[in-house]
């Protein structure tokens, strides 16, 4: 396999690294508005710094067929899923919905 030469690898442009969004740091800034710009890698994904201690239950809880309803949350906007080792009662059903209203 040919190798490319010097010169052209050097005129190369590479990928920016990801940056934040300007109206919004849940989001990364678009490709146009970075691209030929200086960047640092700070904030790409494998880079974070993952939260530990959190209250996790077993993984084989946490799969598509095991959820049993969506949540909006409240300080994010984000759905989320609740996820129930076996299928909801109604009497289940009639509590969550409770607890959400509340």
């Amino acid at each position: 396999m040919p190798r490319t030469p010097q010169e052209v690898f050097e005129s190369l442009d590479f990928l920016p690294d990801p940056t934040p969004a300007a109206h919004d740091s849940d989001y990364y800034a678009n490709f146009s508005m970075v691209y030929n710009k200086l960047t640092t890698d700070e904030h790409q994904p494998s880079k974070k710094i993952t939260a530990t201690g959190t209250e996790r239950g077993p993984s084989g809880l946490y799969i598509n067929t095991k959820v049993r309803e969506f949540i909006i949350c409240n300080e994010c906007s984000k759905v989320r899923c609740l996820f129930s080792g076996r299928q909801l009662t109604e009497q289940d059903g009639l509590e969550i919905q409770h607890a959400i209203e509340n």
